[in-house]
């Protein structure tokens, strides 16, 4: 059966060469040119299967064909068979076209399996990584072998407010006496430590070390309270009342100010 799904019909040309044929006659012609584009291959000039094909009768098939022979650009005999030029040129023509696809189908198919073959050893080499640790800044290239393995980075640890239940603990306590201050003394400084972090705002107020913070209040307090008559002035510093706890709060915040903006400037020298 012919893979050609279709052939090239020009309707001037086959008027005009049919011009000289009866009805009969072009019915044969046109039914033996359909069946060699079927079959790709002359006919076998058999009668009665060509008559039954055709429609006709054996003695009115060779007549028709008698007339057809007669004229080369319509059917010529090839080894006894019944063949067409233009039948010829048009299946060589769809053969030579048909070779050429396949070939670039072929090239198509050659070229998209090698690049598959690369897709896939990549895939692999990416398969054949272990399992990321997620606590581990380490990665690896997309064209193979295990980069070196970046340090972790420390996260900061963040900072908080004062709580509302701030309490001072006995190794706090007990620091503070080491200080040189009193009894009396740590108590109002431990008052006036949480009063003032607790009304105080932004982010000055948020600290990531508290223990640290109230140690750092207690070396000033016992500075202060140096600088007035040694330790054991059980009174507050600058002679007591609420006035000089005022201004011991506004110190104590113009020190904590002084004091975090020197870590700053440390810490981007660095």
């Amino acid at each position: 059966m012919s893979n050609m799904p279709f052939i090239a019909f020009y309707p001037a040309k086959w008027l005009g060469r049919c011009a000289t044929l009866s009805a009969l006659e072009r019915g044969v012609f046109i039914t033996l040119i359909c069946e060699m584009y079927e079959r790709m291959e002359p006919l076998k000039n058999d009668v009665k299967p060509l008559a039954r094909l055709c429609g006709c009768t054996p003695k009115t098939l060779e007549k028709a064909l008698a007339v057809l022979v007669e004229d080369s650009n319509k059917i010529i005999m090839v080894d006894g068979r019944l063949w067409n030029h233009r039948v010829q040129k048009e299946i060589e023509k769809s053969q030579k076209k048909s070779e050429i696809s396949k070939i670039n189908a072929q090239k198509r198919w050659q070229k998209d399996k090698k690049n598959q073959g690369s897709s896939d050893a990549v895939a692999l080499r990416q398969q054949s990584y272990p399992e990321p640790d997620l606590d581990k800044d380490t990665t690896y290239p997309l064209g193979g072998g295990k980069a070196d393995a970046q340090p972790p980075k420390k996260k900061a640890a963040k900072g908080t407010r004062i709580s509302e239940n701030w309490k001072l603990s006995q190794e706090l306590f007990t620091y503070a006496l080491a200080k040189g201050l009193n009894d009396g003394q740590i108590t109002i400084e431990s008052e006036k430590f949480k009063n003032y972090w607790l009304a105080a705002s932004g982010s000055n107020a948020v600290k990531r070390d508290w223990d640290a913070t109230w140690r750092n209040w207690i070396i000033r307090a016992a500075e202060r309270s140096g600088s007035q008559g040694g330790a054991g002035n059980s009174g507050n510093a600058r002679g007591g009342g609420p006035m000089s706890s005022m201004v011991a709060g506004f110190e104590q915040a113009a020190l904590e100010g002084a004091e975090r903006d020197r870590r700053e400037r440390g810490e981007e020298g660095n």
